[in-house]
């Protein structure tokens, strides 16, 4: 992100529903600003990008669902395991890659 710029994370409450968090990203679009959301079995995170004041001036914490927000102080905010917990999986061609599964590839 450019100087001036924040990263956030919004930590929804364990009962959060969806209603709620969708409240919370068409208050982040309104301001202008990014919401990316991850869910897992144990939250549901938003992690916000955009600028310092105009994320600073949001009522977050105020909003029904919302635990807490919290900086993110880490490079790589949207593959961090504080973003998201699960291991990424991906397949190519019927082969499952990451998360426990191995893969070999032989060449030259």
């Amino acid at each position: 992100m450019a100087i001036g710029s924040t990263e956030m994370m919004i930590v929804m409450q364990e009962n959060a529903t969806s209603e709620e968090v969708e409240r919370v990203l068409e208050l982040l679009a309104s301001a202008g600003v990014t919401g990316y959301v991850s869910t897992s079995d144990i939250a549901t995170v938003i992690a916000v990008m955009g600028e310092r004041d105009v994320i600073a001036g949001l009522p977050l914490e105020a909003y029904p669902g919302v635990d807490k927000v919290l900086p993110i102080l880490k490079p790589y905010k949207l593959v961090s395991r504080e973003f998201r917990r699960s291991d990424t999986v991906i397949t190519v061609g019927g082969t499952s890659l990451g998360g426990g599964h191995v893969a070999l590839i032989a060449g030259p």
